[in-house]
């Protein structure tokens, strides 16, 4: 299967950059990496983790972790406001 290109990947190199294993030690709760993989692959509320590849090793940033944890937490915060 292909890995799946997201456009803004290339910013994440500017940023603050991790090792995708290394998500599960800043997050609370410790997600497993199965979570982590579904995060960047179909995302939750239609919003993917930013990832890129470098060779066969996966990297985000703390940057972009930080992102999605906003931004999912905002699309949670839009259904409750509309009932869904």
């Amino acid at each position: 299967m292909p890995s799946q290109q997201i456009p803004n990947s290339p910013k994440l190199i500017n940023e603050t950059v991790i090792p995708i294993q290394d998500v599960r030690k800043i997050l609370p709760g410790t997600p497993s990496p199965f979570t982590i993989e579904r995060w960047m692959r179909t995302g939750v509320s239609g919003v993917l983790l930013e990832s890129f590849c470098v060779g066969r090793k996966r990297f985000t940033s703390r940057e972009a972790v930080t992102r999605f944890i906003e931004e999912i937490n905002r699309c949670s915060m839009m259904d409750e406001l509309h009932g869904m």
